[in-house]
């Protein structure tokens, strides 16, 4: 118990460390610890708004989840960009060039800028379009829409946080990105009731902004300050095309997998508003947050998977990166039991925490959770393959993964279970549940034949 502790506190100090040397199993927990906190505290945001909101009402809980749901659009690209950084910065650690790695990680900064300013000012003024097409009544859209409003304005703050923290992990100082989170997450639980009690609905955005706001700042202090032996100089953000052009191909494919996924993430969420309102929609969003709550700490392995998989390909040793991902398989299948076993006895309370004295949103909510619950294990192997397969540079495969699970079979068998059997929202609910099931075993599949071993970046 004394090495394990020493070990999880060495982890959660800045300490420069050479991961493509020494123990798998310790440059794992060394870098996963403070990971799956990170993640965790995201998901943790998400917690925080659906329950201070849950007291304004189903409305409330509505809004904020079809907003969640386009922000999944956001969050693909912000994923893009922080694996794009990850994988860039990780491989030039691994080969020992810290300057290539801080130009790397300036030229992607300023790619980011431009993208989450130009997503803002179209989110802004188009977000009443955008919730119309998503199904909400004109009701609803006016109770929630200046909440819409402050959330479009907070997107490249989002965008820069995602990115920042894939630097950190790229680097190997991914408890820099724990701790940004961790100040958010305090900003935001603090201010969130306040907000919510003198301004209503959008104080849950003024305080999701802000929490965002002092976490990027904190992050800013630290690039500046320098990470590890990576220091960002101010010349190094004179652009520089080849460098943004090389980035961006990463980007386009690991955005393009997170936008298929949360395309259809949209798709399916229209589906349940049409069949089922306002209730069913927000039983839904509670057991979907809750569930990708517990969901969040395997991608702290699938980020340290791919940090490790980065910086050893960087050093010539692909076998080291291939025992690094099947290591975190391992670790992440075990914690997947104990999940399941939790979600299993737990689902009615937590559903019922969230949903106060709306019986009818309790139910949905339970009802889905229940479903969800034995795709567990198959997510978490998901998750890490694909993520490790990005992070080596090799995307076009889990690109072609995403366009053939999420548009040739999850939106065609929910529709048909939804319109065409008795099992009516539920069989969206089925349709979410086997997707994982099947991206496991098609990326398995890439992952043994090795091919992601060969890839130069």
């Amino acid at each position: 118990m004394k090495k394990i502790f020493s070990l999880i506190k060495f982890s959660l100090q800045n300490h420069q460390v050479d991961f493509t040397t020494g123990s798998i199993r310790k440059a794992l927990i060394i870098l996963s610890i403070p990971m799956i906190l990170e993640f965790s505290l995201e998901g943790f945001f998400a917690l925080v708004d659906i329950f201070f909101t849950g007291n304004l009402g189903a409305k409330a809980i509505e809004i904020v989840g079809v907003t969640e749901a386009l922000l999944t659009v956001v969050y693909a690209i912000a994923v893009g960009l922080a694996v794009a950084a990850t994988a860039l910065v990780a491989r030039r650690v691994g080969e020992k060039k810290w300057h290539l790695a801080a130009v790397y990680s300036c030229q992607i900064l300023l790619l980011a800028i431009a993208i989450g300013v130009a997503l803002a000012i179209f989110g802004f003024f188009f977000i009443r379009h955008i919730y119309v097409l998503m199904g909400l009544s004109n009701e609803t859209i006016t109770f929630g829409l200046v909440f819409g409003k402050i959330t479009m304005c907070s997107i490249p703050i989002i965008i820069l946080l995602f990115l920042n923290n894939g630097i950190f992990r790229g680097a190997g100082q991914p408890n820099m990105a724990m701790r940004s989170l961790w100040l958010a997450s305090a900003f935001n639980i603090v201010l969130c009731p306040i907000l919510i009690h003198f301004f209503g609905l959008k104080g849950a955005s003024m305080a999701t902004c802000c929490g965002r706001s002092m976490g990027l700042i904190y992050q800013i202090f630290y690039l500046k300050r320098g990470i590890g032996k990576i220091k960002i100089k101010f010349g190094y953000f004179r652009v520089r095309f080849l460098m943004i052009w090389h980035a961006l191909e990463i980007v386009l494919n690991t955005s393009f997998q997170f936008l298929l996924s949360n395309a259809s993430w949209i798709v399916l969420n229209r589906f349940i508003i049409i069949m089922g309102g306002a209730n069913t929609e927000a039983g839904f969003q509670i057991a979907v947050r809750n569930f990708m709550f517990f969901l969040l700490p395997i991608w702290g392995f699938s980020n340290a998977a791919g940090t490790l998989v980065g910086q050893n390909l960087g050093a010539k040793e692909p076998g080291r990166a291939e025992r690094s991902v099947q290591l975190a398989i391992r670790y992440s299948l075990y914690i997947s039991l104990f999940v399941v076993l939790f979600l299993f006895l737990a689902t009615s309370l937590i559903i019922g925490f969230y949903a106060h004295n709306n019986l009818l949103i309790q139910a949905e909510g339970v009802k889905a959770l229940y479903i969800f619950i034995l795709s567990f294990p198959f997510f978490c192997l998901s998750l890490i393959i694909l993520q490790s397969l990005n992070a080596a540079g090799y995307t076009k495969v889990p690109t072609w993964i995403n366009i053939f699970v999420y548009f040739l079979f999850q939106i065609p068998v929910a529709y048909l279970l939804a319109y065409y059997t008795y099992l009516k929202v539920r069989g969206v609910y089925f349709s979410i549940a086997f997707t994982p099931l099947i991206i496991a075993i098609i990326a398995w599949y890439y992952f043994k034949k090795g091919k992601w071993k060969e890839v130069v970046i």
